[in-house]
């Protein structure tokens, strides 16, 4: 609260704020342009004054392409402008006489030129500008282009062989993205499930990897195979590249999308930031129905620590206690220890989302500018509310196979909070001793903290149509991941290159004390509060449980890259191997409180937990804690990887002709997987396996702007620790139990592809692509018919297939009328169709219910088309950009047979931001999800949609 104070002062001036202290920003006239307070230095009056108009066109002076957004300005009276999408440009009311030009572009020498104004109109003409290959001004990288700009990012994907798709740091500030989440789902054909997972293609988590800086992030979430990109802040990413096509220098383990996230080196000059920022949202600021959990704030600083012991060591019987007075107290403190935590959310107001941030970095030259040490360090802390009322969860049935029309099992009201912080950091040293030869060392720190509540409330027609049924979950999820990574590259003799990298991960979830209670009551409407009796019921929901779990996963890698030129321009051989090491450990415990009586006081579950209700001697009906924890629901992973490959590229001049070019490799990768549950009964899972993964690339280019692209590539996805583990566990209260599979087998997929590149300047491009996958024994959610309740496991389904189209534009608006020449146009769609085998015990199932279904679906979580557009309006200093995302509609939920699968259905997303650059600072305001579609779950059945969850996002 005191910090709180202390910054109020200045959140007039810092709200969406962002401040560059830069001895870059010298060289950026349009941060400076003072036009007023030039004339005004000129002691000729203004009306007396001779004023014109200059004009001209910035070119490549090379390929004579324009070159957009490159800085004109005239040193004299320090006035500037920016060129557009056709590198023309027009800086008016400039007095009469003799000034010095200035050009200046990322990555191309600065061009200095004297001119004399004399006319109303003064046309300049071509300013053609040559390559850069040193330091260039403004520019991070030495002798290649900024990795950050869409320019960059453009030009590795024309000159790449393989597929490439990317987003910039440039288009992140544009969009104003706040993590790698939200900005990957900018990328042609890419989804982001839950703000957090990565879909490519349609394709799930599962088909997918994520790497930072080369090396690859174990996930935050036992469940799930993909981390959750969400923990990765934009302020220290320079670009996001997916390769949607398989390389043998790459992991052979996706068939959806590689993304790599390279995070910003350090600066070739000093440079500083800092951002404030504040976001609120009606529904859940300043609301005092809230909802909360208890919690501290100061929670979130703690570093996890292994679970190594019990949460709750030694806990006695109730046989025990009665027996031995000293175990009967025992048990009692330790049940009054845990009373005093709550089992009902809270209801209170939240302050604004915030985020702070923080970056400083600079580069010394050493021993006469022969060698540089350079350094960053980014620093953040943001905090951000979400809540829903009037929500809806449902669950809905068939009864017979010839009803036509669901029946309602499940009809609840709810409602959610959720509040989450984070906090973390990098820091970056880089040294270069030589020209061609450098050595980084990078460390990355994140941490948040996750508190939710859910109330839900309704009727539970299945088990009794006359049951009011409550239900209140607290959880307290807190994830960690810190990354130690030490790379370098060196040129060598001879026209070869060596690339290396050592990294280490450590990640881990604490859910410390997971709370369920669940009751209810049949009072029949209007009934006066205190004549309501509330019950808990065992037979028809959960008894009330508390949960503990720990995982960590500590993740070891090593890579060594080899490349060497074979004379021919963009012809080499490359070889290579890697070694990956994770190791993971999972802990959980349940206590469950029982009772002789199962009466809930005044329908408070606290007061049901607490004092005169607890057990004792004296008292043998009331509550008291029994270990429930399951020996299957803790277990030990360990995976090792061995992969080794060689691969050549060269043009097919000699063959063909030099419009051809083709990479050719293949890949070796040797896998090891043992999981070992806890209870001795469960089978273990392993594998042993040793996979080739061919790959081949071919590209032809009968222009320098016009390329077309084809691939073919094989590659595997292995069962994940989840998969394969005996753990059964819930989301919540009417969700399905998910139980792994240990005998799962890992999935083979062949992919192809085919895409024509036009790339209209160095900023626009269209693109045109098809591609088609295969896969053999494809792992999917299935139903265990032998399971004596609802359950859900993974099981390897016969084959599936997946095809689809992408396209892509990016252009400037100007070509419809030369007054857009500031708009700007970007632009994605994919389509995508899928068709799994489904199981045949499950299919015998849904056949019981529905004579007329075919042995086909769609596959879990992949949506049938992706759109993506951004259009922007850029001046000097004002930049405002509209974005657009939609996907359509995905598998969330496949179910028994008796009703239809569940699907998450489409949501419009919208956002502008409008920014302001004034004096060195960024002031942004910006408007998210403008639309306010609802988050929708349903099924669908004989043309009558039934919703079994809804809320406002």
């Amino acid at each position: 609260m005191r910090a709180f104070f202390a910054l109020f002062p200045l959140f007039p001036l810092l709200l969406f704020g962002q401040k560059e202290v830069s001895a870059r920003s010298v060289d950026k006239p349009v941060l400076q342009a003072r036009a007023s307070s030039t004339l005004n230095n000129n002691s000729t009056p203004l009306h007396q004054r001779k004023l014109g108009t200059l004009s001209g066109k910035v070119l490549d002076k090379e390929t004579k392409e324009p070159l957009p957004m490159a800085t004109v300005y005239l040193i004299k009276i320090n006035r500037g402008t920016t060129t557009n999408q056709e590198g023309t440009f027009s800086l008016s009311e400039v007095p009469y006489g003799n000034y010095k030009l200035r050009v200046q572009y990322v990555s191309y020498q600065t061009l200095e030129k004297d001119i004399r104004i004399n006319s109303i109109q003064h046309t300049i003409g071509a300013l053609p500008l040559s390559p850069h290959s040193e330091i260039l001004e403004g520019v991070d990288i030495v002798g290649t282009m900024d990795r950050g700009g869409d320019a960059s990012l453009l030009n590795l994907q024309k000159e790449s062989v393989q597929l490439i798709d990317g987003v910039s740091s440039e288009h992140i500030k544009r969009t104003g993205d706040n993590n790698a989440a939200q900005a990957a789902q900018r990328i042609t054909g890419v989804t982001v499930e839950d703000g957090k997972y990565l879909y490519v293609r349609g394709l799930g988590d599962r088909y997918n990897k994520v790497f930072l800086n080369g090396a690859y992030l174990p996930s935050l979430d036992p469940s799930r195979n993909s981390v959750q990109m969400d923990i990765i802040p934009s302020q220290i990413i320079e670009s996001v590249n997916v390769h949607k096509t398989f390389s043998s220098d790459l992991p052979g383990d996706f068939s959806g999308g590689f993304m790599n996230i390279n995070t910003k080196g350090t600066p070739k000059r000093f440079g500083m930031q800092v951002g404030i920022s504040h976001r609120y949202t009606p529904q859940a600021h300043f609301q005092l129905n809230t909802l909360h959990r208890q919690e501290s704030p100061t929670e979130i600083f703690k570093l996890n620590t292994t679970a190594t012991e019990k949460v709750i060591q030694d806990l006695p019987t109730t046989e025990e206690a009665i027996q031995d007075p000293q175990r009967a107290q025992e048990l009692l403190n330790i049940s009054e220890q845990l009373s005093s935590q709550t089992m009902v959310p809270l209801r209170k107001s939240s302050f604004l989302d915030h985020r702070y941030t923080f970056s400083i970095g600079n580069t010394h030259r050493l021993a006469g500018g022969a060698k540089s040490i350079g350094y960053r360090l980014g620093l953040l802390y943001r905090q951000n509310q979400q809540a829903y009322q009037q929500g809806l969860s449902k669950i809905h049935k068939l009864v017979g196979p010839h009803e036509t029309a669901l029946v309602p099992s499940l009809s609840l009201q709810d409602e959610r909070g959720n509040l989450n912080r984070a906090w973390g950091g990098m820091g970056v040293l880089s040294y270069e001793p030589t020209k061609g030869q450098s050595i980084h060392l990078t460390y990355f720190l994140n941490q948040s903290a996750n508190s939710t509540a859910r109330h839900q409330e309704g009727r539970k027609p299945e088990d009794d149509p006359d049951l009011t049924y409550i239900t209140d979950g607290l959880w307290y999820t807190k994830r960690q991941m810190q990354m130690w990574q030490v790379r370098g590259e060196h040129d060598l003799a001879h026209q070869s290159e060596i690339q290396w990298s050592g990294t280490r991960t450590l990640s881990s979830i604490d859910q410390p004390d997971l709370r369920f209670f669940t009751y209810g009551h049949f009072a029949e409407p209007n009934t006066p509060e205190e004549s309501i009796l509330y019950v808990i019921q065992p037979s028809i929901g959960q008894i009330p449980t508390r949960y503990f779990r720990f995982m960590q996963e500590i993740s070891s890698e090593g890579r060594l890259d080899f490349k060497k030129s074979l004379g021919q321009e963009r012809s080499f051989f490359k070889i290579g191997g890697a070694i990956n090491q994770n190791d993971r450990l999972f802990r959980e415990e349940q206590y469950r409180y029982e009772a002789g009586r199962n009466v809930v006081p005044e329908g408070n579950p606290d007061l049901f937990i607490q004092g005169e209700n607890l057990w004792s001697p004296e008292d043998p009906q009331g509550a008291y804690l029994v270990d429930a924890t399951q020996e299957a629901n803790n277990y030990d992973g360990n995976q090792l990887i061995y992969a080794s490959y060689a691969m050549f590229s060269t043009p097919l001049s000699s063959i063909l002709t030099n419009q051809w070019e083709m990479d050719a490799g293949l890949r070796y990768e040797y896998t090891r997987l043992d999981l070992l549950s806890h209870d001795s009964t469960k089978a273990a899972g392993y594998l042993r396996l040793g996979d080739l993964l061919p790959s081949f690339h071919l590209l032809y280019k009968p222009t320098d702007k016009f390329l077309l692209k084809t691939s073919y590539g094989r590659t595997i996805a292995r069962p994940t620790f989840r998969e394969l583990a005996p753990l059964a566990t819930f989301e919540f209260i009417g969700d399905f139990l998910l139980v792994g599979n240990p005998l799962l087998e890992r999935t083979l997929t062949h992919n192809t592809d085919l895409r024509a590149e036009y790339f209209l300047s160095k900023n626009e491009i269209l693109s045109l692509g098809v591609f088609y996958k295969y896969f053999i024994k494809p792992i999917e959610r299935t139903f265990n018919p032998r399971a004596a309740g609802t359950e859900l496991t993974f099981r390897n389904v016969d084959k599936a297939e997946v095809y689809g189209v992408e396209l892509e534009f990016k252009k400037g608006l100007h070509f419809l009328n030369p007054s857009l020449n500031s708009f700007f146009l970007a632009s994605n769609l994919t389509y995508v169709y899928s068709r799994v085998t489904i199981d045949p015990k499950e299919f015998e199932i849904l056949q019981a219910f529905d004579p007329q279904a075919i042995p086909t679906r769609p596959m879990f979580g992949q949506s049938p088309f992706v759109i993506n557009t951004v259009l922007s309006y850029i001046r000097t200093q004002w930049q405002t950009h509209l974005t657009y995302n939609v996907f359509g509609k995905r598998i969330a939920v496949v179910t028994q047979g008796d009703s239809p699968n569940i699907y998450e259905q489409p949501r419009n997303q919208l956002s502008f931001n409008l920014d302001y650059l004034w004096n060195g600072w960024k002031i942004r305001g910006s408007i998210r999800n403008i639309l306010d579609d609802d988050f929708r779950r349903s099924q669908s059945f004989h043309g009558t949609e039934y919703l079994t969850q809804q809320y406002r996002l």
